[in-house]
């Protein structure tokens, strides 16, 4: 017979929520409380529990309930995956793992660590894999590959080895040998023994900061479409273990629905930043032996072309330019932040209708047109979400222009004297951004469709 479940009043949502939030970092708003609540409904059902706070109680403190936890844990996770899914990111990664081979063959070690981040069944593990393997085939090369999720069911169908064939619709051609069908069941691709031994897996969840930042030394980080789900606050958190996790110089790649506008992040931004590459700044060079004693380090960057002297200019002049020059910066600073406000909020509204509709077209009910319908749908948004950002590139530009008026200022009134000192994060943006003297003189500086271009075409 059915166990019929009664509905949660609101306080007992409330503090469902807050535990599964602290659990997963997963945050529920009151728009998804349906969701949740279902979800939970769905375990009490399962277990012969009709009331919340009955429930609650035995996840709490009921020594039996330790196996439940981890019921809940799988039902609220979001496990939507896929081979190669954002194929672009997949091509940039392997530019990116080359570079590092390169630099690895030259100076050493020979080793590569990658962690796939809220990995779910694996398949961005083994991508990663798939990827890795293909550069560095010898066997001189210690390379590590780990998944990590928070859910034990999940990381169980990784271990095995074994997927349904819709998740291998996007592989590429190249990496087709790495997956085969099951011989007693067309249905089921079976992973190629050297990518399967290659990843490890195992329980980590991303606000538990111990065992993230035991992650160490990791070259790349791909931890995709997962800050979405968090608040503010435990994106923060994550964000900061994350960058910790990494050595010097290594990439943090996000999802296209993640977005790190709002946030205080020391990660760099890189030439692929438009999709969601990032990096920990790389150890500065290790001084020669025979070097000088360092010099002081100066309050900001100086042009590195010697300045010419200043004009002389009226005490008037010098206060009205200096007026100027900072009512321009004040501007540009004003524009980068509406910018930014509009940004956050497209690209946030934009991630959760995206989200929504992968949820429907995976959720087994829909007849295959529907299926295919949702999908289109998905690709599209996906597309918008990468046009919006852009906008990061937008940012850039405007930081960029400030360290121009930076330069402006400083060859008006002397760098060292009474230049007005914008304080510009030159850090905050790929130098090659703005347009060369050759393109300015011709007036072909707008460098936006380029951007676009680059990631339509």
């Amino acid at each position: 017979m059915e166990t019929r479940v009664l509905a949660l009043d609101d306080r007992t949502y409330a503090e469902f929520r807050a535990y599964v939030q602290e659990l997963t970092g997963i945050s529920y708003s009151d728009a998804k409380r349906y969701l949740l609540e279902g979800r939970i409904k769905r375990r009490m059902g399962e277990i012969g529990l009709t009331d919340g706070r009955s429930y609650l109680h035995f996840l709490r403190t009921d020594p039996r309930g330790k196996d439940e936890v981890e019921s809940l844990i799988d039902q609220v996770s979001i496990h939507e995956t896929s081979f190669f899914r954002h194929p672009r990111q997949f091509e940039l990664l392997r530019d990116v793992l080359a570079e590092l081979v390169a630099e690895r063959r030259a100076r050493g070690p020979r080793r590569l660590r990658l962690w796939s981040a809220a990995c779910s069944s694996g398949e961005e593990a083994f991508t990663a894999a798939m990827v890795v393997h293909d550069l560095v085939p010898s066997a001189d090369w210690r390379v590590e590959v780990f998944g990590t999720d928070i859910s034990t069911a999940v990381l169980n169908k990784a271990r095995a080895g074994r997927f349904a064939r819709r998740t291998g619709t996007a592989m590429p051609e190249a990496y087709a040998r790495y997956l085969s069908a099951d011989p007693a069941n067309d249905e089921v691709l079976c992973l190629a023994p050297e990518i399967h031994r290659m990843v490890s897996f195992s329980v980590v969840s991303l606000v538990d900061e111990a065992r993230t930042r035991a992650m160490r030394d990791m070259d790349v980080i791909l931890c995709r479409n997962v800050l979405i789900y968090f608040d503010q606050e435990t994106k923060q958190k994550v964000l900061a273990s994350l960058h910790q996790c990494l050595t010097p110089g290594g990439y943090l790649v996000l999802g296209p629905a993640d977005s790190l506008h709002g946030l205080n992040s020391p990660l760099q931004r890189t030439p692929h930043s438009v999709y969601n590459f990032y990096r920990r700044a790389p150890a500065p060079p290790r001084p020669a032996a025979a070097a000088t004693a360092p010099t002081a380090p100066t309050a900001r960057p100086r042009p590195a072309a010697a300045l010419p002297v200043p004009p002389a200019l009226s005490a008037t002049d010098t206060f009205r330019l200096k007026l100027l020059v900072n009512r321009v910066d004040l501007g540009l600073k004003n524009l980068n932040q509406e910018l930014q406000e509009a940004l956050v909020k497209s690209v946030d509204a934009l991630g959760v209708i995206s989200q929504a509709v992968d949820g429907a077209a995976q959720n087994g009910q829909c007849s295959r047109p529907v299926e295919r319908e949702l999908a289109r749908v998905s690709w599209q948004i996906t597309r918008i979400l990468q046009w919006l950002e852009v906008g990061d590139r937008t940012g850039q530009k405007v930081e960029a222009t400030r360290a121009y008026l930076q330069e402006l200022s400083d060859r008006l009134f002397g760098a060292d004297q009474e230049a007005p000192d914008l304080r510009v994060n030159t850090g905050a943006f790929d130098h090659s951004i703005l347009p060369t003297e050759a393109e300015a003189e011709e007036h072909q500086g707008a460098m936006s469709q380029d951007d676009i271009d680059k990631l339509f075409g």
